[in-house]
């Protein structure tokens, strides 16, 4: 199991975390909204970006599904014309990063 105690608290330190370029096809949603495709296209163990032709306002609370994996809660960090950065509810575990970086498309083919 994950030691929380090794992970940086959430200070603007924390966006210096290995972020990796990943591109998943995923959905994020509330009850209020429904859930909607995105596409994932950074992810840390404590966050992800995804493109999105929609805003939501930071601190919007959501559901971010990745395939294979269960839906995880995140919450709206920020917000622009085409992109949200999400902060996850729990840190992922880095064996699960390694999992996504692996299955990710790049140039239209699955990486592996």
């Amino acid at each position: 199991m994950l030691d929380q105690r090794l992970l940086p608290k959430r200070t603007l330190d924390s966006r210096r975390l290995l972020r990796l370029p990943v591109l998943l096809r995923s959905r994020i949603g509330n009850s209020q909204f429904g859930a909607r495709p995105v596409d994932l296209t950074d992810i840390s163990i404590l966050g992800c970006r995804v493109t999105a032709p929609f805003q939501w306002s930071p601190g919007t609370r959501l559901l971010l599904t990745i395939p294979s994996l269960a839906a995880m809660a995140a919450t709206v960090q920020w917000s622009s014309v085409s992109a949200l950065g999400l902060a996850f509810e729990k840190p992922l575990h880095p064996f699960v990063l390694d999992h996504l970086a692996l299955n990710t498309v790049r140039d239209g083919q699955l990486s592996r």
